[in-house]
């Protein structure tokens, strides 16, 4: 396939395994190309701006800037459809797709959390990949803690411009359809640390069975 048709896409996750593991499943597909990396939001934003992606793989959970405010920050600076990838989808399924939708992405998956369930992923995320970066996602204003007489934050959101799953286009009902149905593990909530044991655990068996070293990541 010509370098041109490719899909270009940002990887965001705090963990190199995990990133690392995207990455292979990714470049099985023929068609999509991963044109960089972030380890957390500010990172992101920036890779938006230099590398122009046409779809950004986002984790929520990270440090310096978590994803809601990436995403955000993303649909203020240069409109890029995002697809989120979170274990926090697996613990509250339904209210990160709103909140993760609400900001400007355009589907939300929850992060497998066992071998099985990225093996699921590795089939469908190529294909996810493909459906969002179809989709047109909408500028957001400025978030209404710039705005005079407004004390929201990026972690709740403050009010103003953002509308549920409006500014994702023909593709903003997928978001919560995704965090119910797609990757494994999503049915059955589970304890911070336990589901943080269980991804790492499906990590390194993800990345074994893709022939990477997953080591301990993040």
């Amino acid at each position: 396939m010509e370098k041109g048709s490719l899909i270009r896409v940002l990887l965001v996750d705090d963990s190199p395994s995990v990133r690392a593991v995207l990455r292979r499943f990714l470049a099985r597909a023929g068609d999509i190309e991963v044109v960089a990396e972030a380890a957390d939001g500010a990172q992101a934003v920036q890779a938006v701006l230099d590398h122009l992606p046409q779809v950004v793989v986002m984790d929520l959970l990270m440090p310096v800037m978590d994803g809601y405010g990436a995403i955000e920050r993303i649909m203020t600076l240069r409109p890029t459809p995002i697809l989120v990838l979170s274990s926090r989808a697996n613990r509250n399924q339904m209210q990160t797709a709103f909140e993760a939708i609400r900001r400007g992405a355009i589907e939300v998956l929850p992060k497998p959390e066992d071998t099985g369930s990225w093996e699921v992923l590795a089939d469908s995320l190529p294909r996810t990949v493909r459906v969002v970066a179809a989709a047109r996602p909408r500028a957001m204003p400025p978030p209404a803690r710039a705005r005079r007489g407004s004390g929201g934050g990026s972690r709740t959101g403050g009010g103003g411009g953002a509308r549920p799953a409006g500014g994702a286009g023909r593709a903003d009902r997928p978001g919560a359809r995704g965090a119910r149905g797609a990757g494994a593990g999503a049915s059955t909530p589970r304890a911070g640390g336990a589901a943080g044991d269980a991804s790492a655990a499906g990590v390194a068996g993800a990345a074994e069975a893709s022939g990477i070293s997953a080591g301990r990541g993040g």
